[in-house]
Order: structure tokens, then sequence, then C-alpha cells
């Protein structure tokens, strides 16, 4: 019985395909924050996705203007997230801190903010981000 020949090319070919096949690279999944900011009528005054990288040591920064009330700071690497507020009532105590590892699964939450300025909005923040 003979063989089919199968040239060197092919060969490197299909085992690279069988390499790239699975759904991971070996590294960690992506993980995403959704942030919403809405009004008390429920109208969104801003909408952000914030990508955490993924390679240790890169870190992302991302300042976020919301309808000229307030402002967020997300600071985050493969690993934390950190967000902080400025221009609210109560910033410190606000500010919350939310593991990488939890926004790779379903992660939501709802915080009620009021500015110096006696306006309030709701922050929504979610894993994953809307296409």
């Amino acid at each position: 019985m003979t063989r089919p020949r199968v040239s060197a090319h092919a060969l490197v070919l299909g085992l690279l395909a069988l390499g790239c096949g699975g759904e991971s690279a070996g590294g960690p999944a992506i993980a995403e924050l959704q942030t919403t900011v809405a009004d008390l009528a429920g109208h969104t005054t801003n909408a952000y996705c914030t990508v955490l990288p993924v390679l240790l040591g890169s870190r992302v920064r991302v300042e976020m203007d919301v309808a000229g009330e307030f402002s967020m700071l997300l600071e985050g690497d493969n690993d934390l997230v950190v967000l902080s507020f400025d221009g609210v009532r109560d910033a410190a105590e606000l500010g919350l801190a939310i593991e990488a590892e939890t926004l790779r699964s379903t992660y939501s939450e709802s915080i009620d903010v009021t500015t110096s300025k006696d306006r309030r909005f709701v922050v929504r923040l979610a894993s994953g981000c809307d296409p």
C-alpha cells in the first residue's frame, strides 16, 4: 500500500493550523469595563468602553468628563482597575477597585452620584462592552 506524499510545506501549514485552532493563546482573556452615565431622567450622557491591558507592566488611564458636571478617572493594569471621582460629594467613599478576573465574568454595579452642584447621576458599570 502506498502512502500519500505530503510536502514539508503542507505539513508545516497543517501543524500551524492545529496550534491556532484553540480559543486562547494561553494568556488571560480580555477584561472590559463598560461605564455608562445617565441623569435621573434616564438620558445617557456618556458611555465608555475600557479594555484592560493583557501584558504585564502595561497600564491604561482614562479621564472621563461627564457633561461638564464631574469627572471620573479610571486606571488599570492586567490585574485591577480603580475608579475614582472628582467634583462629587463623598468622592473618597464612591471610589472602587475591581479585579480584572471579576470583569472576565458577569459583573454589574450602579453608583448614585451627587455633584457639588446638587445634580444627580447614575454611573452604571458592567463587564464587557456593547459593540
